[in-house]
């Protein structure tokens, strides 16, 4: 197989090129952007890595919702009794 990819690309010069040039493209492949970082270790830290697209954009869903009306009831009730005690 290595004789044959030698005869077809013109010699061992063109295959050491090659393989250099693939080395590159995998340390390309390797680095990721601080974005994609943060969203792999957000998959990683909850578990959704295992799960399919349409469950982990399901689960996201639920789980913002979730804290948005957390977050809401809280600061209601919060500013509902506060305004009755100050009165």
């Amino acid at each position: 197989m290595a004789g044959k990819m030698k005869q077809q690309l013109g010699g061992e010069m063109e295959i050491d090129q090659l393989r250099v040039r693939d080395d590159l493209e995998e340390e390309e492949e390797d680095e990721m952007s601080w974005m994609a970082r943060k969203l792999f270790l957000y998959n990683v830290t909850i578990g959704l890595y295992g799960l399919d697209w349409w469950e982990r954009y399901l689960f996201s869903i639920l789980y913002h919702l979730s804290l948005f009306l957390l977050i809401h009831f809280y600061h209601f009730s919060f500013s509902f009794f506060w305004s009755n005690s100050v009165q």
